[in-house]
């Protein structure tokens, strides 16, 4: 079934909530109808659902500038390993199913998957840093070996401009990790200053990441970090689908729904109404785009500044130098990779958007057609 964007532009889906799913035991279900329509209800207000090649289905959430997936939210330490708690508008569902991708065109996309995990992150640690980025697509969950992929082979496979770096205080003590990462430019110096520690182990049927674990962190007593226990939930708790109750997370794992085979009515609006709010919120999110790119860089040129008033150790000012300009290459970098794909995306969206209207238009005709039959034929 093919499933098109509802949507034409970020955040136009008027429908809000859906049908609530049932809870299951299972970790896996191989039918791909129904790994389609997994969490189809709950995501689709919040982000557009399309075919993208090679993957199939994939969802795209409607975000601002600067957003990445893990970003919104803060990691707790668990019996399953580092557990994501998301403060996305969507809730956690993508965040413990399935896999991000970053495209060229869409930007970030999620790939639906039907194994639970605390998170499906790759990990980087060294220096003090650690460092996360969403595993790819083709990286596969064997119960009873692990991944198909080893850290090695992750980092081939990862772009530079997808990980996220905070300090390893920040990780392990702020709310909200958003306020506190680093600039992405900032990845050129802590990639090599740091080691990918991947290591997702099968226990039983579930996965465990064992790969970072808080002993590993330098200027931290493992000990003050608090460890949960992962138990089951029978009933949903909003989109959250964890909540911590004393030294216990509770989960809930909903079961496939099958997609509907066609938008909600109330996401229907006239054309005109909506060339003007699409026009509308192209002129604001591009503007907020731009607003995003100037505090990125202002914050890269302050933190390069403070350095150069210290220098850290083991270093001379002109290696430093070095490294600042390498960092600002990579600005410049990912400011026009950001610009590209912001232009890409709302191409895809008006080309979403006039597709949709075409079929629309063509129901229409078709319904006149047949409440007022065959003229040819009619008596």
């Amino acid at each position: 079934m093919s499933l098109r964007r509802f949507a034409p532009i970020w955040a136009l889906a008027l429908a809000v909530g859906g049908a609530g799913c049932a809870h299951t035991d299972g970790y896996y279900d191989t039918d791909e109808a129904a790994q389609t329509g997994y969490f189809y209800d709950e995501l689709s207000p919040y982000g557009s659902w399309f075919e993208l090649a090679p993957y199939g289905t994939v969802w795209s959430p409607y975000y601002d500038a600067g957003w990445r997936p893990y970003t919104f939210g803060r990691w707790v330490y668990t019996d399953w390993g580092w557990m994501w708690l998301s403060t996305d508008r969507f809730g956690g569902a993508p965040y413990h199913y399935g896999r991000w991708t970053y495209d060229g065109a869409y930007g970030w996309v999620w790939v639906p998957d039907q194994v639970w995990a605390p998170s499906w992150v790759s990990w980087r640690y060294g220096d003090g840093w650690v460092g996360w980025a969403p595993l790819p697509p083709d990286v596969r969950w064997q119960p009873g070996s692990g991944l198909e992929m080893s850290g090695v082979d992750l980092d081939s496979r990862i772009d530079s401009q997808l990980w996220t770096f905070v300090s390893e205080g920040d990780f392990t003590s702020a709310t909200n990790l958003r306020h506190d990462i680093l600039p992405v430019s900032r990845n050129v110096t802590l990639l090599p200053r740091t080691r990918n520690v991947t290591r997702y182990v099968s226990e039983g049927s579930r996965p465990v990441e064992q790969g970072l674990n808080p002993t590993m962190f330098r200027r931290i007593n493992p000990g003050s970090i608090p460890r949960y226990r992962v138990v089951e939930r029978t009933t949903p708790n909003g989109r959250r689908f964890t909540s911590i109750h004393g030294s216990e997370i509770e989960v809930y794992r909903p079961t496939p729904t099958s997609p509907p085979t066609a938008p909600p009515a109330n996401t229907v609006r006239t054309r005109e109404m909506l060339h003007q709010t699409t026009q509308r919120r192209e002129e604001e999110e591009r503007a907020r785009m731009e607003k995003h790119i100037r505090r990125e860089r202002d914050r890269l040129v302050r933190e390069q500044r403070h350095e150069m008033r210290s220098i850290p150790p083991g270093l001379t000012a002109a290696e430093l130098r070095a490294r600042h300009d390498a960092e600002l290459k990579e600005q410049q970098a990912a400011e026009q990779r950001e610009r590209e794909v912001f232009e890409n995306r709302i191409q895809q969206l008006r080309k979403m958007a006039r597709e949709r209207d075409g079929e629309r238009s063509q129901g229409k005709e078709r319904g006149k057609d047949h409440e007022g039959g065959d003229p040819k034929t009619s008596p």
